[in-house]
């Protein structure tokens, strides 16, 4: 049964809460985590196996890819004024893919995580498919990497743009560069909602930062790693 209905109920959850996110004007209500939600509940009340929803949304899975190419479309828009800070741009995009990599690593080993863990949680602000690659690369666990990256793009269109405007920070270029690095595609759909230009530099920063979390964490990680090994020997 899941094989026929999966794709056309997945696509109608989604448009059910987003319908009812704008009606009821509620970021709160997120249309994916909703439908995550909801598809859960389903296949465990009714004990459909995940296998035979896999394979009836695997569509979907082909159209990730192209989406996440058309989110150039908003930043060629704003490319006139993207290109006069593409240097400070590129450096926020390094600050941020470290920052995010030290954070979520220092967390897990306070939290006596294994290294395994660490390694999952080092690419949680890039999109799915460059997290699952550099996670393996580092002997991290790619089924963990890619549930932490949908968490944190989701808790970032719920959350980031409140957090920005509660902290000071009004300006659309700069919410934008704070949820396409933190937040990667989730949240760049969030900002292109909100705003063109917020959507333009959003769409930037997620590029840019998938390209240093592509280089820099299989370089930084095992580098924090000994790091760490050498603070908890000396302890």
């Amino acid at each position: 049964m899941m094989l026929l209905i999966g794709l056309p109920l997945t696509i109608g959850l989604f448009f059910i809460f987003r319908w009812l996110q704008q009606q009821l004007k509620l970021t709160l209500l997120n249309p994916i985590l909703l439908s995550i939600i909801t598809l859960i509940a389903i296949l465990s009340q009714l004990s459909l196996p995940y296998a035979d929803y896999k394979t009836s949304t695997t569509v979907l899975t082909w159209l990730l890819e192209p989406a996440i190419v058309a989110l150039a479309l908003p930043l060629y828009k704003e490319y006139l004024t993207v290109k006069d800070n593409l240097h400070h741009i590129g450096a926020i995009s390094v600050v941020a893919v470290c920052s995010s990599m030290t954070l979520s690593v220092l967390i897990a080993f306070a939290l006596e995580q294994s290294f395994s863990v660490q390694a999952s949680l080092a690419t949680n602000s890039v999109t799915t498919p460059i997290a699952l690659s550099v996670t393996e690369s580092i002997a991290g666990i790619p089924a963990l990497a890619a549930v932490v990256v949908i968490l944190v793009g989701i808790f970032g269109a719920v959350f980031a743009l409140p957090f920005l405007r509660l902290i000071g920070v009004k300006n659309p270029k700069a919410q934008g560069l704070a949820m396409g690095a933190a937040c990667h595609a989730i949240g760049t759909a969030r900002a292109l909602e909100s705003h063109p230009t917020m959507g333009g530099y959003a769409s930037l920063a997620m590029a840019l930062s998938a390209i240093m979390t592509a280089i820099l964490v299989p370089i930084l990680f095992p580098i924090l790693q000994k790091l760490l090994d050498y603070l908890s020997i000396s302890a």
